[in-house]
């Protein structure tokens, strides 16, 4: 998610991520994006054709991105001195950048209840990080039923709702804390795997 690109697609949708962060979806228009470029709204439309068009072009560029972090190996909690392994705790913010990231997510699939078109969108990518959890739960050995698998998602969006809250957030370390003692509680399979690498802490 911290990736830049060239493309007008990806450089509408680096604005309207910040302007989701601080604003919500309410505050992401063809002026506000022209502002943020210095461009007119009139440039801004022509890059998509219609609003529609570029709140579509934004889910889908969006979604990929989210996926990515997911999956991102090399992201860095500040606490510790290399990366950390694939496990669960990649599905929440590691710092304030990734909490406004993850705000401007949240603000998107709000709008996506009200919004067929974005909903579809933002479907296929959610529906693929309920993929990514899974992988995550069969790394570490957990029971993967798919309440299990319904419940750590829940945990999941639950604790990003919590760091995200613009009133008296939780503290991220408290939110990892947390996520890896709803790890610890949840059943395993009858052969857990020694990898020390897939630890939980």
């Amino acid at each position: 998610m911290r990736h830049r690109s060239v493309h007008r697609g990806d450089i509408a949708t680096d604005g309207a991520i910040r302007l989701m962060a601080r604003n919500g979806t309410g505050g992401v228009t063809l002026r506000s994006l022209a502002d943020e470029f210095n461009c007119t709204p009139q440039a801004v439309r022509q890059w998509f054709g219609s609003t529609d068009g570029m709140w579509q072009q934004i889910a889908m560029r969006f979604g990929q991105r989210w996926f990515v972090s997911l999956t991102d190996v090399l992201r860095i909690d500040p606490g510790r001195s290399s990366p950390w392994p694939r496990r669960p705790h990649h599905l929440l913010p590691f710092d304030a950048e990734e909490i406004a990231v993850t705000r401007a997510w949240l603000a998107m699939t709000q709008l996506a209840r009200d919004d067929e078109s974005i909903g579809r969108i933002l479907a296929e990518w959610e529906a693929r990080e309920v993929e990514v959890v899974t992988d995550y739960a069969e790394q570490l050995d957990l029971a993967l039923d798919p309440i299990n698998v319904d419940m750590l998602v829940a945990v999941v969006r639950g604790l990003r709702h919590a760091v995200c809250a613009i009133e008296r957030p939780m503290a991220l370390a408290r939110a990892h804390a947390t996520l890896a003692h709803a790890l610890a509680l949840m059943p395993r399979t009858a052969s857990p795997r020694s990898d020390g690498d897939l630890t939980l802490f």
